[in-house]
């Protein structure tokens, strides 16, 4: 919701109603709580698999499930009768990219590492997808094909994928005692070539609403790199809350910056 009010301001976007960001926030809590559901079934209710379902969420599943029911009849009203018609171009590519998910949930079975690295891929574009789309929708023009184009999203959805992917191989590498050079060496390379990618495109930056949007996804890749450098020194939980943390970092640099 954060990430949807950057990207308003940054697209110049006059008019996006609350329900907008009510719409995203359901969307996504929808969408992790129907994943943490689906793989508790797929590995029998065993919570002791790695990442395993939080205990309170073990505990009251069917409560869950029945406001996971709940919100999704919540959204489909808002979708329904305040977003605007043209969402529906949006939701087919969001669509496809949640159903490549729960397809991976499905075919990872709950048990397997195999088919983490693209899931979190599509967890990550899907999220970025999402965000933008929510914003886009409300501009004057409305153009699928021009928002895929855009910069901002591009950089948005790498910097996503690599903070979801960041999130696994931390946890993993802390329950394999934090040693995994080659995976190591591979996300530094990942988190140095979105910073320059970032940096390069705020230089380039006509726009100066664009600009502090840059900055920020600079920001999110040089706390990846510390926090990686660092990672020994925390557990696997601390980790995955430190990633969350980084890709809402980015919305407080944004939002320092007067030129929006």
């Amino acid at each position: 919701m954060a990430w949807l009010f950057v990207f308003a301001k940054a697209w110049r976007v006059n008019y996006l109603p609350w329900p907008a960001f009510a719409a995203l926030g359901l969307a996504v809590w929808i969408l992790v709580i129907g994943e943490r559901l689906l793989a508790n079934v797929m590995r029998g209710g065993d919570p002791n698999f790695p990442n395993g379902v939080h205990p309170l969420l073990q505990r009251h599943r069917i409560w869950f499930g029945v406001a996971m029911t709940a919100a999704i009849i919540g959204l489909m009203v808002m979708v329904f009768t305040v977003l605007p018609m043209s969402i529906f171009s949006y939701l087919r590519i969001g669509g496809v990219l949640i159903a490549g998910f729960f397809v991976l949930v499905v075919v990872g079975g709950g048990r397997s590492d195999e088919t983490d690295l693209a899931k979190q891929a599509l967890a990550g574009a899907a999220f970025a997808f999402g965000t933008a789309m929510t914003a886009h929708a409300f501009l004057p023009a409305v153009d699928l094909m021009e928002m895929l184009s855009t910069r901002e999203i591009r950089a948005f959805a790498f910097f996503s994928i690599l903070c979801l992917c960041a999130a696994d191989f931390w946890s993993h590498a802390a329950g394999a005692g934090g040693d995994d050079s080659s995976g190591d060496l591979t996300l530094t390379i990942m988190v140095a070539l979105l910073g320059v990618v970032a940096l390069s495109l705020a230089v380039m930056s006509q726009q100066s609403m664009v600009r502090p949007f840059y900055y920020g996804i600079l920001t999110g890749a040089a706390l990846l790199h510390l926090v990686n450098r660092r990672r020994t020194r925390f557990d696997a939980t601390q980790l995955r809350v430190l990633a969350i943390l980084i890709l809402g970092a980015p919305v407080l640099v944004f939002a320092a910056f007067p030129s929006w």
